[in-house]
């Protein structure tokens, strides 16, 4: 089994009391038990891969255990709009420690604003490179468009991960 494989197998999702695990093999199986009229093996693949959630906890757990193989083949993104990402976050205090965990944890914002850009680049007046640096652990280069815009660019060598 290819390491990939492996590690990505470790992932696991619960849905009507069976667990399933992030291969081809139990998304298919995920998307079936969830629609049982899908017999497209394909489709029900895809199905089955929009299904499958993991926790941040969970993610974070894989990282540690798996860290050398991870840090040479994985970047983590996190979206930072005030809609769709942690920028959300800022309205409700009881969600601080967890944005900023989650923000230290990923590589990259999407984020399409100058202002962002320059908060994760330590430019903006008040939060320095130190600063940043010292509550992420390093400054986050910020990517605009989606994901799935990037496909082509990437050749696969990135995955949507979170």
């Amino acid at each position: 089994m290819r390491t990939r494989e492996r590690i990505l197998g470790r992932l696991k999702f619960r849905f009507n009391d069976q667990d399933y695990s992030c291969n081809r093999q139990q998304l298919i199986a995920l998307a079936r038990a969830f629609k049982s009229e899908q017999t497209d093996e394909d489709g029900a693949h895809r199905v089955g891969a929009n299904m499958f959630k993991v926790s941040f906890s969970e993610l974070q757990e894989l990282f540690r255990d798996e860290r050398k193989w991870l840090s040479m083949n994985c970047l983590v993104a996190v979206a930072g709009g005030s809609t769709d990402g942690t920028s959300g976050f800022q309205e409700d205090d009881s969600f601080a420690a967890f944005r900023e965990e989650l923000e230290r944890f990923a590589h990259i914002i999407f984020s399409a604003t100058p202002k962002q850009r320059d908060y994760w680049l330590g430019k903006l007046p008040g939060f320095s490179k130190e600063t940043i640096e010292a509550k992420y652990g390093a400054l986050k280069p910020c990517m605009q468009g989606a994901v799935g815009n990037l496909e082509p660019i990437i050749n696969g060598r990135m995955r949507q991960i979170l």
